[in-house]
């Protein structure tokens, strides 16, 4: 980890410049002055960007952001989507260096404004800020369509000429478009978690947040959230949620990944774990595997176990996952 509090667009842009297949970037505001650098790159190199941002019409209006930027990207590739109240800003390059801090991507947040970023390079690092930034994408995707189009930055373009820089003139200054995500909540304790063993593909299951098992074997009662039985007694060490479940036949997996709209990292994520499983740990069965993408939520800080580890999926209260300094029961059997 590097913190940096000077020349923090010559750093930053340092990183930027070395990537060659994709540039994640989340900020609120942009500028035109940081768009252009950004397209330089873009044109010299097949690059990948998606930008996360705000799309308010008062901050074009007075000039915090730039929708002559949004324009200029959209021009040149860029996917850009819209989320009201992102108030983060990282930025992501490759899947492999992240640096997040309080610097907008704008020339004030860059070089006039007092701020500072961590670049963080380490997989131990790097990985929370790839998996924020991946469930945030997943979020905005699952709440509607926000990308933004050509035609709504010309309409805020035409808008900006329009009105005068001052919201409280007329109402309809007062417009902000893109997806809303509300705050996640703590669960409640009494949310059923489903526990299965996990055998020995503990190991991927922990670097990928990604678990499989044959498409004939179902959990008897579906649930949102599932815990894992580690090996040599059971502990139970993360609560995750299940983000989204897919069929695949692993004789033809690149196929199947291929046809479906995953972001780089989830690609990733599963592509790695079925190669790795493939070559570590096998597939027992010749059919295809139900795959659960996953998001880690909660640490159990005592790694609670079962009066005994036997086989299939059991059922825990949540509230006594966290709590238990030992032994843990079941309450649905």
């Amino acid at each position: 980890m590097k913190l940096v509090t000077d020349n923090l667009e010559e750093q930053l842009f340092q990183e930027l410049n070395k990537s060659r297949k994709s540039i994640t970037i989340i900020s609120p505001f942009i500028s035109i002055y940081t768009a252009e650098k950004l397209i330089k790159k873009l044109q010299k190199d097949k690059v990948k960007c998606t930008l996360i941002t705000r799309f308010d019409r008062s901050l074009f209006v007075s000039g915090s952001s730039s929708i002559e930027a949004l324009e200029l990207l959209k021009s040149h590739g860029v996917e850009i989507l819209a989320l009201k109240n992102i108030h983060a800003k990282v930025y992501i390059f490759d899947e492999k260096v992240c640096i997040t801090g309080s610097a907008n991507f704008t020339k004030k947040g860059l070089i006039e404004n007092k701020e500072l970023l961590m670049f963080l390079y380490e997989q131990h690092e790097t990985i929370p800020i790839l998996s924020y930034a991946q469930q945030l994408l997943t979020d905005i995707l699952k709440s509607g369509n926000w990308n933004v189009d050509e035609k709504m930055i010309s309409i805020e373009i035409e808008m900006k000429k329009y009105f005068k820089p001052t919201i409280e003139q007329d109402p309809r200054l007062n417009y902000s478009w893109g997806a809303e995500l509300i705050t996640y909540k703590p669960l409640d304790e009494d949310e059923v978690i489903l526990s299965v063993s996990i055998g020995g593909t503990y190991d991927i299951v922990e670097k990928y947040a990604i678990h499989a098992h044959p498409y004939d074997y179902t959990y008897r009662t579906p649930m949102k959230f599932i815990t894992f039985r580690y090996p040599n007694g059971g502990q139970m060490k993360c609560v995750y949620e299940i983000v989204e479940k897919i069929e695949i036949d692993v004789s033809d997996w690149k196929r199947v990944i291929n046809e479906r709209d995953f972001s780089e990292v989830v690609e990733n994520r599963l592509s790695n774990y079925i190669i790795d499983r493939k070559n570590g740990f096998g597939y027992e069965k010749s059919v295809p595997y139900k795959f659960y993408i996953l998001n880690k939520i909660y640490e159990l800080p005592n790694c609670p176990r079962p009066p005994n580890n036997n086989a299939g999926g059991w059922y825990y209260r949540l509230g006594d996952l966290l709590n238990a300094e030992d032994i843990v029961n079941t309450i649905i059997n």
